[in-house]
């Protein structure tokens, strides 16, 4: 990303307070800035540092804060470097495609879990997993990679989508950058 670590100072939060009932243990957010995001851009400078906050809950999921901090650092670029002069979360998450990032980011957009007490699933980002999907077959097709060797890193749904996606790609090619008036 080009961005110089000596620049960016990186802080913890906890969202998540744990209340013991007797029987059972109850999770509930602790009052924050926006209790659903997993981190933050702060966008003034302090001394001269661009600012990130991290769930310190990320910690139990590495490819969630990967996919974090991969979305935070380029709110220092997009916004900090002011290559946008507004926020825009959608494209931030897209431009962690282009970062390498991208992988990370789709597989954490939608996790479902099942565990012995509980099941559900987690959302990360703002992206879905069908936009991740087209934005990695885009991403493929313009670097003439039909079947990129990271594809296998994909998770199952985002996978299928993805090989939609690129196909029709492929098999559009001549129409897709076709911008001519007919």
């Amino acid at each position: 990303m080009q961005l110089s670590l000596d620049e960016i100072e990186l802080n913890f939060y906890n969202s998540v307070k744990e209340i013991n009932i007797g029987t059972s243990v109850v999770f509930m957010e602790a009052d924050t800035e926006n209790p659903e995001a997993a981190g933050f851009y702060h966008h003034e400078k302090v001394d001269g540092k661009y600012r990130i906050s991290l769930d310190e809950a990320l910690f139990e999921r590495p490819y969630s804060l990967i996919a974090t901090i991969a979305h935070e650092l380029l709110h220092v670029k997009l916004l900090g470097e002011k290559k946008l002069e507004e926020n825009d979360e959608m494209l931030t998450d897209f431009t962690t495609v282009f970062f390498g990032f991208g992988i990370f980011n789709a597989n954490t957009s939608f996790q479902f879990y099942n565990q012995s007490d509980r099941w559900g699933y987690n959302n990360l980002g703002y992206m879905k997993t069908d936009e991740w999907a087209y934005a990695l077959a885009l991403y493929a097709f313009v670097r003439n990679e039909d079947e990129p060797e990271w594809k296998q890193y994909l998770n199952r749904t985002i996978k299928s989508d993805f090989d939609k996606c690129i196909r029709y790609m492929v098999d559009n090619e001549n129409e897709m950058f076709n911008f001519e008036n007919e």
